[in-house]
């Protein structure tokens, strides 16, 4: 049976900017507020199925300024570009936030479905979820690409998406509470129990020896 662990000493990787910070730079000036998100979005796999609440906060309130210092551009024409730098930025992190909560969205049912689920078959994911094959097929090869299922591919013959080690998550696996890991050391006959844990982040199930940080294999967002 597959074994889905990370190595025993897998590197974790470097965390992304803080949230409070891009908060931050929203407030300050929003086009460095979007170069921050940008660049935590390419970075940091979890980011895009995080609570994206607080970013949606932050657009109405540079919406709100905005719509404040309209009354004043009569008097004050040099006010027109703070005024629009605040109604383009607040309109526009509106719009990235709600595209960026509507994937992760999506992406979140796909690692359920596949991950936890051991579905593989486009036109069965497609029609669980209601949502289009192409964009089934778009988003899970935008997936493979930025890296949330390494080593899989699209067999585009037969609708279906190969990814090696999930079959170690189906049902049947699933029932039984703990699995029992041997660890790649001296001696063969160590072995630890190994937990089932849902990541925070994507859902996916994955097994976690107690003691060791991980990162989940799929979003990168820490284990413990």
């Amino acid at each position: 049976m597959a074994n889905n662990l990370y190595p025993v000493n897998a590197p974790r990787r470097k965390p992304s900017m803080a949230w409070w910070k891009i908060t931050v730079a929203f407030i300050l000036f929003w086009p460095l507020g979007i170069f921050f998100l940008y660049s935590k979005l390419r970075q940091d796999r979890s980011a895009i199925m995080q609570n994206t609440r607080n970013l949606e906060i932050i657009s109405y309130a540079l919406i709100v300024i905005g719509v404040i210092c309209i009354p004043s551009l009569a008097e004050e024409p040099s006010m027109s570009v703070f005024t629009a730098l605040f109604l383009g930025g607040g309109g526009l992190l509106f719009r990235e936030t709600r595209k960026m909560k509507a994937t992760g969205e999506r992406y979140r049912k796909y690692i359920m479905m596949i991950v936890n689920n051991g579905r593989s078959s486009i036109d069965e994911i497609s029609s669980a979820l209601t949502i289009p094959f192409d964009t089934v097929i778009k988003d899970l090869q935008r997936m493979i690409d930025d890296e949330y299922f390494a080593g899989a591919y699209i067999d585009v013959h037969q609708h279906r998406i190969v990814m090696p080690g999930v079959d170690a998550f189906s049902p049947a696996y699933m029932s039984t509470p703990a699995a029992a890991v041997t660890t790649a050391t001296a001696e063969p006959s160590n072995q630890y129990i190994a937990s089932i844990i849902n990541c925070i982040s994507c859902g996916a199930r994955n097994r976690l020896i107690p003691g060791r940080m991980v990162d989940c294999p799929y979003c990168g967002t820490a284990l413990q």
